[in-house]
């Protein structure tokens, strides 16, 4: 929001970043009163937040564009984690495909709307990495998803297989014996009088 401001960016270019902030200040906020967290702590944070803002508000303007490189690295590295995680996992576990898909999309019209409203490449630049991420997200929930869709259908199949030998041995057993495999009544018969 800092970088915005000082780089003369339309509001429009980051206006959803001005709620998100007022949003994580209220969680913030709510955290501290329902939970046990000691009133030294709270000071803390809340100072360490208004210091942090202070600096990037009084900072040469030649330091401001490292703030969205750290951004965006940071981004890089949470999403790799994330990438990685679901490739060795084989699975990307309760990650929802909406969700992706709507943060995959959002990214991507944040592309075109910097692209139309500012110059700035450094934030289209940024925006575009994390379009490509999330995508890369997108792509593995649905491939995962397919994946588990046949693998899931394979375990049927195979279930169901055996139950069909086992229902074809449990019916020949059942069936009427054929000649010579057991005795006849008159066998039996004859076996008694002797």
């Amino acid at each position: 929001m800092t970088y915005n401001v000082r780089a003369g960016n339309p509001l429009t270019v980051f206006a959803e970043t001005i709620v998100i902030t007022i949003q994580n200040l209220a969680l913030a906020v709510l955290f501290w009163k329902f939970s046990n967290y000691e009133m030294g702590n709270r000071i803390r944070d809340g100072v360490a937040y208004l210091g942090l803002l202070a600096t990037l508000v009084f900072l040469p303007s030649w330091v401001v564009p490292a703030y969205i490189q750290l951004s965006t690295a940071a981004n890089i590295w949470a999403r790799l984690n994330q990438i990685y995680a679901n490739y060795r996992d084989g699975t990307t576990g309760v990650l929802s495909p909406i969700t992706v898909t709507m943060q995959t999309a959002g990214t991507l019209a944040r592309v075109f709307t910097c692209l139309q409203e500012t110059t700035d490449f450094l934030l289209v630049g940024s925006f575009v990495v994390a379009f490509l991420l999330n995508l890369t997200i997108l792509l593995q929930v649905l491939y995962y998803s397919m994946a588990k869709g046949e693998k899931v259908k394979a375990k049927a199949d195979e279930k169901n297989q055996p139950k069909m030998v086992e229902s074809a041995a449990v019916s020949s057993a059942t069936s009427s014996p054929t000649r010579g495999s057991t005795p006849s009544k008159r066998t039996r018969s004859s076996a008694k009088a002797e």
